[in-house]
């Protein structure tokens, strides 16, 4: 995304996954890959409080992703409407839903507008649609 230019990911597989079956290390090179250097993201639940919505990273569990670092957008030029783009503490909300897996790789999964709310849990609409 323009916010993040030049880069907010990379991917490729780890050296401990080189012994991993080749359908093992395509699931992890299908992923968006894991913050480049400098970048910090973390994936927040949509109805959270701002410090207590942090999702675990068990490549389940899924949440908007935020995303900083020295080359990520601080704001819109000339866009106050936009401002709740951003955090307090300087995250940008990317509107990109996914899930992080132990090695920190992001799987995006899903837009944040396009959730479906069902008992209470946020539900992906593609994963909806899959069922």
């Amino acid at each position: 995304m323009t916010e993040t230019t030049p880069i907010g990911t990379c991917g490729g597989l780890r050296p401990h996954m080189s012994n991993w079956p080749d359908d093992k290390k395509y699931d992890a090179r299908a992923k968006q890959g894991w913050p480049a250097p400098f970048v910090e993201i973390r994936l927040m639940r949509p109805d959270a409080p701002e410090d207590q919505g942090e999702v675990p990273w068990d490549g389940v569990s899924s949440g908007e992703i935020e995303i900083r670092g020295p080359w990520v957008a601080a704001k819109y030029h000339e866009s106050p409407d936009q401002a709740h783009r951003w955090t307090t503490d300087g995250w940008f909300r990317t509107g990109d839903v996914a899930t992080m897996d132990e090695d920190g790789y992001v799987k995006i999964v899903d837009r944040a507008k396009d959730l479906v709310k069902s008992g209470g849990e946020w539900i992906s609409s593609v994963d909806l649609e899959t069922h």
